[in-house]
């Protein structure tokens, strides 16, 4: 009984083996593309630009208030904020 099942299913895995086989075809040659498809690159440079400028806007500020501050502490102007009262022994001494 139990051989008769096993060889009826090696019977059903043949006949779906026999049915899978691909039948394809090269009908013709690939073409290369045109044009790239993948980076964009008009979209890659667009947001690269608005990314620089971004930063130098943003850049051009931060510089700005950092030299303040350091001339602020060089020049002793600071006042409490200054580390270890940087900018009053410099102040004083001259």
């Amino acid at each position: 009984m139990q051989y008769q099942n096993l060889l009826t299913r090696l019977q059903d895995f043949e006949a779906q083996a026999s049915l899978q086989v691909a039948d394809g075809r090269v009908v013709s040659a690939a073409l290369a593309p045109i044009e790239p498809s993948y980076p964009r690159k008009g979209l890659v440079l667009g947001i690269m630009a608005i990314v620089a400028l971004g930063a130098g806007v943003g850049g051009c500020p931060a510089t700005r208030v950092f030299h303040r501050r350091l001339r602020e502490r060089r020049s002793g102007e600071c006042g409490p904020e200054c580390p270890a009262g940087l900018g009053h022994a410099r102040s004083g001494g001259e």
